[in-house]
Order: C-alpha cells, then structure tokens, then sequence
C-alpha cells in the first residue's frame, strides 16, 4: 500500500515555531515511544515529529506487502508530508538510521541534516549472525523469550543487573500490548536489515552527517558506525565509550546523546527549512 494511501500514525510534540523541525526515525521493531528520552528534553525547543512505522504501534494494522527499511523510509516521507515540513533535521537508530539513510539518498531536499545513531552501511558475517539469530528466536521462540534475548543484547550489562525482575516485568508487558509487531513484520524488517547495502551510494550525500557509535555495542559493533562516518563526505564521528555505550544508546546514554543531536542540529540550522503550513 502506498504511503499516500496508509493512515501512517503520527504526531508533533515540542515548539512549532522553530526554524527547522526534527524528525526521529526508530529502530527496529519499536515505535515513536522509543524517542521518548530525546523528545522529552529537546521538544523545548525544538519541533519534534514522531510517528510509528507500518505493522508497529498505533500502524500496527496498516497493509503493507513487506515491511522493510525502505517502507520506513516511506512512511517517514509521508509523515513529512502530513505534518507540513517541507525540511527537516532526520535523526535514525539502528534499522531507522537505515532508513534515515535511504530517506537521505532518495529525496535529499527533505533532509537538512543527518544524525545516525548505531548504523551499519552493510552487513558484515558477524552482524549477519546476530540478525540470524534474531531471526531464529522470532520465528521459533515465544515473544517474550525473543523480546528478553534482543533486550540483552542490546544493554549492558548494568542496565540489566539494575532492572533486574522488573526487565523481565516490562518485557512481558511489551509483548502483550495491541500494538507489538508481529513475528512476521519483525522477520521483515530482519530480513531488509541483512540485506540492507548503501555502501557504494554514501559519497552521494551532501547534508551534514553526525554518526554516533557505541563502544560496547554487542549487536552493530562500533566499526560500522566508523566505515558510516568514513564513507558520507565531511560526517563526523563521536563513539561514546563505558558503561552503557550499547545498541541501546538514546535509552542508556540519553543525556550525552540529546547534547549531542542538540549541538549538531543547532550549529546547522537552515534559516530557509520551515514548515510548509
């Protein structure tokens, strides 16, 4: 189903009057509740525009024939246009990064700016395993068992000791709410992010790039957030490193991760982006 068509769950949260808005692109298999530690502290001073991708949340039930980071991509171009921006600074985690990217080379004039949060460019045997494995407790595992296998793979390890029962709790709780996606929406998405390749496209992008990477990430190792930054043409780099430089960077690392979307935005804002109504 075509974007235009799809009723693609959206909002915006923050000041309206702000040159240019953010638009935050989540990660696999989660909605715009996933962005609640940035929107939290930069809606402030920033229109923030959120919206949860097909076959997840409040788009649980929107059709589509396979769910992938380009229909991601799709649907964050619709919401652009929905919610009247004709610009915006695109931030993206892990598959959103992905689909950020895609985004960025289909329709650049939508992208002020670019913040990739724990992306990869392409795979890799290592990272090809671990969505493998992900893949193989999807389709064979309860949902429970699968949501607390990825949730410890992508925190750390004090993340988890403090949570403790009440990870296991939330996780169960997650897997039970109408809007969980599906085991097969998330083989889906699974299967785009194993075969999701721009590695030889990225010198295409023009808008200014922030790459941020974890130094403990067990799922998307540091070095692809460093070919990222190598491959997009004046991008900068920052790896956060210690306790809590995980996959889960914007949950774990929220507050160096807000300053630093805060200061890559602001130093790039586009006096020219606003929105359309």
């Amino acid at each position: 189903m075509p974007p235009a068509e799809a009723e693609i769950s959206w909002e915006t949260r923050g000041d309206a009057t702000a040159a240019t808005p953010l638009l935050f692109v989540p990660p696999l298999g989660r909605g715009r509740r996933s962005w609640e530690p940035q929107v939290a502290v930069l809606e402030g001073a920033h229109r923030c525009v959120l919206f949860d991708p097909r076959g997840i949340g409040r788009s649980k039930d929107v059709a589509c024939d396979s769910y992938s980071a380009g229909t991601i991509a799709e649907d964050a171009r619709d919401v652009l246009d929905r919610s009247g921006v004709n610009r915006a600074h695109v931030v993206g985690w892990s598959l959103g990064a992905a689909a950020a990217t895609l985004l960025a080379l289909h329709h650049p004039e939508r992208v002020a700016s670019l913040t990739l949060l724990t992306p990869w460019t392409r795979i890799d045997p290592h990272l090809a395993l671990a969505f493998g494995i992900m893949r193989d407790l999807v389709t064979h595992a309860s949902a429970e068992s699968a949501e607390i296998a990825t949730l410890w793979l992508i925190l750390s390890r004090e993340a988890v000791n403090a949570a403790g029962e009440q990870l296991l709790i939330e996780a169960r709780s997650d897997v039970t709410n109408p809007g969980y996606p599906t085991s097969g929406t998330i083989r889906d998405y699974l299967d785009s992010a194993l075969a999701f390749d721009v590695s030889d496209r990225l010198r295409a992008l023009s808008m200014p790039t922030l790459v941020i990477g974890g130094a403990e990430d067990r799922l998307v190792d540091v070095a692809h957030a460093r070919a990222t930054a190598a491959a997009i043409p004046g991008a900068c780099l920052h790896v956060l490193e210690g306790t809590g430089a995980t996959h889960a960077l914007p949950v774990e690392r929220a507050d160096e991760v807000n300053a630093l979307i805060r200061t890559f935005v602001e130093s790039h804002e586009a006096s020219d982006a606003v929105p359309t109504t």
